[in-house]
């Protein structure tokens, strides 16, 4: 890859909590290619269970029905406490070093988008400085979900408003940007912060080992391959030269 400079950078509206994060310069120097990251819809399978029933040629097998009030009184039967449900997800230092934002400027922004424990039970940035969402697991299926939907919305929109095409994978494993006539450095950064937190996030929502996040991008302008890397895990750079700029 032929040496490059800094792209322009931009003051970004992440999708996560909307909130605007600071001016960054992309930077670019391909390191590695190595294919990482996490699936989207990755984390452990839930094995489904079937119940056998051995009968003999004459013998009757009898289902007895528990009344709901039974149910109620043995606690066997009781539902998961609301403790047991809650669960804390870690989202690295990594996602939020391609936002231009620290984890604690994002926990305030979190906090302040959760009254009343809405979205989050708590919302806190450990020693590693990573920010740990701790949720039931109705919260984070919900949470899990708006992003999805914002995902989508998004991509539309940088097709619409940035002239950026986007393909996602299902898996959330694979991105290609096909940049049209109408792209700009400042409308790519905005959307591959935007989309990269979110992609980020959702991979750590579905299952993720925090370290293990991340997808392979190609960015492609005019029918040629102008960046080909694996975010976060390699190092790059794109100038204006590549948007025609």
């Amino acid at each position: 890859m032929k040496e490059k400079s800094a792209v322009q950078s931009s003051e970004i509206k992440v999708g996560t909590q909307k909130s605007v994060y600071r001016k960054l310069p992309i930077v670019v120097v391909l390191l590695s290619v190595v294919v990482g990251g996490c699936s989207y819809l990755s984390g452990p399978d839930e094995t489904q269970q079937e119940r056998t029933e051995e009968r003999g040629s004459e013998e009757k097998v009898i289902e007895k029905d528990i009344p709901e009030k039974e149910k109620d009184e043995n606690p066997l039967n009781t539902d998961i406490s609301d403790e047991e449900e809650i669960k804390s997800y870690i989202i690295p230092e990594t996602i939020w070093n391609v936002t231009g934002m620290s984890a604690e400027e994002q926990a305030e922004s979190f906090r302040q988008n959760n009254i009343g424990q809405r979205r989050f039970k708590k919302v806190e940035v450990n020693e590693e400085d990573a920010l740990v969402l701790t949720m039931t697991e109705k919260q984070k299926d919900e949470y899990a979900n708006e992003i999805a939907i914002r995902i989508n919305e998004d991509i539309k929109d940088a097709e619409e408003q940035e002239d950026i095409y986007i393909k996602l994978s299902e898996d959330y494993s694979t991105m290609k940007m096909t940049l049209g006539e109408n792209s700009s450095s400042t409308g790519f950064q905005r959307t591959f912060i935007i989309l990269t937190s979110e992609v980020g996030v959702s991979q750590i929502l579905n299952g993720c080992v925090p370290d293990e996040w991340g997808f392979h991008l190609i960015v492609e302008r005019e029918e040629e391959i102008i960046l080909d890397v694996d975010v976060p895990d390699d190092k790059w750079v794109l100038t204006n030269e590549d948007f025609g700029e």
